[in-house]
């Protein structure tokens, strides 16, 4: 990939990624966190990927291993997309029969959901109670990206906040935004996150060049600063380092 320059190099890369997705593809979704690979996931993965080359079915079917999605107690499982077909507690031997039916655009109704309540059948992950009770506004994309592939995480949206940030040029906006928000962040009650970040945001004496400081989100605590030209290139280097190993967010 090319270095990236400024954030309108960031806008373009996102539009040439979004232009070069396959929504209507069909695509194996299998978690893979704590709970997932404790549970099987990684078998999952394998036998998917085993099947898909010995079929051929290489671009004709993708295969996207994320993070949890949040109904643990029925791992593994996968989902299918665009349909939208949730198989909970899948076999390896389920893996192969799934595989074949999402290839050919079917359902295998015997792997799909059954209501404990009420004992209806459920095929989509939408309709299942756990998931239609919830407003899901965080873990919601994490069904769409492999965390360990960046142009995922770009498409997405990633870096929207720093490239917003970045491209107001008005670093007390940034610190007004976190006072009226009320954040106090994690690991330190007594020392809002603002206070930290106000801390750190006065002018420095001696100076050579402006500079722009990357703070955790967990506790505010400010990371390297680095010079603000290129600002964009220091942002990459300053959240690349932080690539997620499980999929749930970038920590910044």
């Amino acid at each position: 990939m090319d270095r990236l320059r400024s954030v309108d190099d960031l806008k373009a890369w996102r539009d040439r990624l979004s232009a070069a997705r396959k929504p209507d593809l069909p695509t194996l979704v299998i978690p893979a966190g704590t709970c997932g690979l404790a549970s099987g996931a990684g078998d999952l993965v394998r036998v998917a990927q085993r099947e898909i080359l010995s079929r051929g079915l290489a671009g004709r079917i993708h295969l996207r291993v994320t993070g949890c999605h949040g109904f643990c107690q029925m791992e593994p499982s996968v989902l299918v997309e665009p349909r939208r077909t949730f198989y909970p507690k899948v076999s390896m031997k389920d893996m192969v029969r799934i595989v074949e039916a999402a290839a050919g655009g079917k359902v295998v109704e015997g792997l799909l959901f059954r209501d404990s309540a009420t004992g209806e059948v459920i095929e989509k992950q939408d309709d299942i109670p756990f998931f239609r009770l919830q407003r899901r506004t965080i873990l919601a994309p994490n069904e769409k990206m492999d965390p360990v592939l960046l142009e995922d995480y770009v498409a997405q949206g990633g870096y929207a906040a720093a490239a917003k940030v970045l491209g107001g040029g008005d670093p007390k906006s940034v610190v007004e935004a976190v006072k009226e928000s009320g954040l106090r962040g994690r690991g330190s009650p007594t020392l809002p996150s603002m206070e930290r970040i106000r801390a750190v945001s006065s002018p420095q004496t001696n100076a050579p060049a402006p500079l722009t400081r990357w703070m955790s989100n967990e506790n505010g605590v400010p990371r390297m600063p680095f010079p603000r030209r290129p600002a964009f290139q220091a942002a990459v280097r300053a959240t690349f380092r932080f690539r997620m190993a499980s999929g749930y967010s970038l920590r910044t």
